[in-house]
């Protein structure tokens, strides 16, 4: 079962086969190294630039692949994202350097980041059934929620707002270095207003499992999307298990839309409450019922914090990546330094990763949106509602139990579903695996995860069973 919700959580691993296609060639003045990952639109490869008196800068390069050159839509979305990207200057945000073409090639230079996506971290936990701590969970949320709320507030040349949306915030979304910061990146279908691309009728961009109803509905959606898809992803890193790990992705969303959310305090015995509130009110099916901004939900997570750790939560956090990830890092320092000594490296990440598309996003080269499948979806989600109706006026006098009753999202009728108290046994998800995804700046040049062996309970972590 745990093998299962690492691999939802997007656990990757690395192997020492062949490189990529580009490995050991020369783009303008960077020498490519070991491809860190290869996704649906673009490889990202590790790289050096080479600069007077031996000055050399370790850097990502985004390389969007040869054959989507010709396909307007897609290359329209990779120069929407570094035309966002470049302007985003936030230290919880991936830092984009600049856009380049050679040799044909579009090329996104990025900030190299040594550490690991929080979907990982968080598996690796899992694998030896304890959860992370509260605390650093809360404080990685309200990190992540810092560099969004600079995102939102973006203005354009005209002072304008740039109505920025990332629409794909989850745990693979949100970077956590061995040094003990937090930053979100990957903005390859980010909203914004003087996009090139637009996302056309029927399509949804994005990962299912973390997007708001709105969103997920195509209804009009704005930045308290993020804010849902921030709550989905804390909720799951603090209760060490999926939101809804049996169902489907019309059920869950159907769950979702009419204020069905299973209450953590109900997963887990003595879940703090405080917290609790947080996500629950983070993840609320109407966004006016949200927190209204980024700024106020990290404040609100701070505050938990600081009322309930006294140790300072980054080195804490820092001292926690080491311990999980020390032969990974000490791998990858040894790629580097082989890099800057003149050879290309041998490692690359296997993963079913899309940088900069979504697996969900219903674009896809010269055909049109998938409109039959999408009516399907919305047929089902208001027959569940109109029988969730039926039972409600059947039974006027029934009251949810285990659960605080809850708004469903507007437009929609329904009642909150109670919620027993779930056994530990079913915190072990058996549901399908979730859409895995690295991001570009991955640093996984570790041997495959089976052959690593895991660290002894660490004394960092409280022990949790399941």
């Amino acid at each position: 079962m745990r093998d299962s919700f690492a691999k939802s959580m997007g656990e990757v691993r690395a192997t020492n086969e062949s490189n990529g296609p580009l490995t050991g060639l020369r783009l303008g003045r960077y020498r490519l190294g070991g491809r860190l990952g290869a996704g649906g639109t673009a490889s990202v490869y590790l790289a050096v630039s080479d600069g007077p008196h031996n000055f050399g800068r370790v850097v990502a390069l985004k390389v969007i692949h040869e054959h989507l050159l010709g396909e307007k839509a897609f290359v329209d979305m990779f120069l929407d994202e570094a035309n966002l990207a470049v302007r985003l200057n936030h230290p919880n945000v991936v830092h984009v350097y600049d856009l380049l073409q050679e040799e044909g090639r579009l090329v996104l230079t990025m900030e190299y980041l040594a550490g690991q996506p929080l979907s990982r971290l968080v598996a690796r936990v899992r694998q030896r059934e304890e959860r992370l701590p509260y605390a650093v969970v809360a404080w990685i949320a309200a990190r992540a929620l810092e560099g969004l709320h600079h995102a939102h507030q973006l203005l354009d040349e005209r002072g304008q707002s740039a109505q920025v949306v990332h629409r794909d915030v989850s745990p693979q979304n949100i970077f956590i270095t061995y040094s003990g910061h937090a930053k979100i990146i990957d903005f390859g279908i980010a909203r914004a207003a003087g996009r090139l691309q637009q996302t056309e009728l029927g399509q949804v961009k994005g990962k299912f499992a973390y997007m708001a109803p709105e969103q997920a509905l195509s209804q009009q959606y704005d930045h308290r999307a993020d804010i849902f898809s921030l709550g989905v992803t804390l909720y799951e890193a603090a209760v060490g298990a999926r939101l809804f790990p049996e169902l489907d992705r019309v059920e869950a969303l159907h769950k979702i839309v009419m204020g069905e959310i299973p209450d953590p305090g109900t997963r887990v015995s003595g879940f703090p409450e405080e917290l609790r509130r947080i996500i629950l009110r983070a993840i609320e099916g109407d966004p006016e019922r949200r927190f209204q901004s980024a700024k106020e939900m990290q404040e609100a997570l701070d505050a938990f914090v600081e009322a309930t750790e006294q140790e300072p939560v980054a080195e804490r956090l820092a001292a926690l990546m080491s311990e999980q990830f020390g032969a990974e890092r000490e791998q990858q320092l040894i790629a580097i330094q082989a890099l800057k000594a003149g050879e290309p490296g041998t490692f690359r990440v296997e993963t079913d990763a899309h940088f900069g598309l979504a697996s969900n996003t219903a674009i896809a080269p010269r055909k049109s949106p998938n409109y039959l499948a999408f009516g399907l979806g919305a047929a089902l989600l208001l027959l569940g509602g109109f029988i969730a109706l039926q039972r409600v006026l059947a039974e006027p006098g029934a009251a949810p139990s285990g659960n605080t009753p809850r708004a469903a999202a507007p437009g929609f009728s329904g009642a909150s579903a109670s919620v027993e108290p779930i056994p530990s046994a079913s915190m072990r998800p058996t549901g399908p695996p979730g859409e895995p995804r690295n991001q570009a700046e991955f640093a996984g040049a570790s041997g495959r995860e089976e052959k690593t062996p895991l660290p002894k309970r660490s004394p960092l972590i409280k022990s949790y069973p399941f």
